[in-house]
């Protein structure tokens, strides 16, 4: 199935949102690129009990402590589609990609072409659409770097 990785900090009315998007391929390969440039993960964690994970019908719905949390980065295996990446996570993940980056020549991350299956949905903006399928390469990365330096984030998937 292909879907789209949304990475956030709290929640668009709340003081402090910032947002990032990427297509389901490039989040499975960003977090391989970091690993293979010193990342180690630590484990997501689970959101605090009773914290808003996301809306159905208009309304927030929250974590329930009853769901299994295995501490993996894979979108299909978080309760309620949501897991929260710690801050010395996020640190050591900005710095594997700054290495990533750096190193590359001309600081471009080369990558074999391949296609990735496009996303679309009928409630889509237009900006939603081109960041879901934005191809994997130094332009995301750089992008998904800006983001997750700035410390912890929420990660879910939507299809």
């Amino acid at each position: 199935m292909a879907y789209m990785v949304e990475m956030h900090y709290n929640r668009p009315f709340e003081p402090g949102f910032r947002s990032f998007d990427c297509h389901g391929d490039v989040w499975y390969k960003a977090l391989d690129l970091m690993k293979r440039h010193g990342w180690k993960p630590r484990g997501t964690q689970q959101p605090p009990m009773g914290t808003p994970q996301g809306m159905v019908d208009g309304r927030w719905f929250a974590w329930d402590p009853k769901t299994e949390h295995n501490g993996n980065y894979e979108p299909e295996d978080y309760a309620f589609g949501s897991t929260v990446v710690g801050p010395e996570d996020a640190q050591e993940m900005a710095q594997a990609l700054e290495k990533a980056l750096g190193v590359s020549p001309a600081k471009n991350v080369t990558v074999e072409k391949q296609k990735q299956p496009l996303l679309l949905s009928d409630t889509m903006t237009d900006e939603e659409f081109i960041a879901a399928n934005r191809p994997f390469g130094t332009a995301v990365l750089t992008d998904m770097h800006d983001f997750i330096r700035q410390g912890p984030f929420r990660v879910n998937w939507d299809d």
